[in-house]
């Protein structure tokens, strides 16, 4: 609903049985595409290196 409320997707309901809704992107959120791919290139990138950090934390017990 906050994406909706903010104008980067569109939400679309049916009125069929069973229920249906379909969602997509506005172009005001089809430009934040350009913002999240590099980010979720570099996430993937050290997602291994993250994962040892994670672990490591919860070892510690902190």
């Amino acid at each position: 609903m906050r994406l909706q409320r903010s104008g980067l997707v569109d939400r679309t309901a049916y009125a069929e049985v069973p229920p249906r809704v379909e969602y997509s992107l506005t172009g005001l959120g089809a430009s934040l595409l350009s913002a999240i791919d590099p980010l979720a290139a570099w996430s993937a990138e050290h997602r291994t290196e993250i994962r040892r950090h994670q672990d490591a934390f919860t070892s510690s017990g902190r």
